[in-house]
């Protein structure tokens, strides 16, 4: 490396490419219209701690959401829950999953979310 070596300064875009693109994928609000909470109302999310084909390792898995809510909807609440929770997960088919035994604050999260929920809090 040379002494006449001068560091190189970034060239910020003077122009946005994506202004003009007008989006109509963006996920909906899960609590947005009150047909959409009558039926989170009436779903019963069931929540269940599984260890098996795991090399010993606690999952808290929840499901029972499947007729209500689709994938980019669930990708949100999980989003949220994992922020809310301090934990990892992921969506796997039509379940949600979280890393350790998270029963009683997924129970919790849920509740406030208005969603009914069943499985063993212990």
């Amino acid at each position: 490396m040379g002494k006449n070596k001068k560091p190189l300064k970034s060239k910020g875009f003077s122009v946005n490419p994506f202004a003009d693109l007008k989006v109509d994928c963006i996920a909906k609000d899960i609590e947005g219209s009150a047909k959409a909470k009558n039926k989170i109302a009436h779903t019963t999310c069931r929540i269940r701690l599984e260890k098996k084909g795991r090399a010993g390792k606690k999952v808290t898995v929840i499901y029972g959401f499947e007729p209500v809510l689709e994938l980019v909807e669930m990708m949100n609440l999980l989003s949220d829950l994992k922020k809310s929770i301090g934990s990892g997960g992921t969506v796997k088919e039509d379940t949600l999953e979280l890393q350790g035994d998270k029963r009683p604050q997924v129970a919790d999260f849920l509740k406030q979310k208005h969603f009914r929920t069943k499985g063993e809090l212990n």
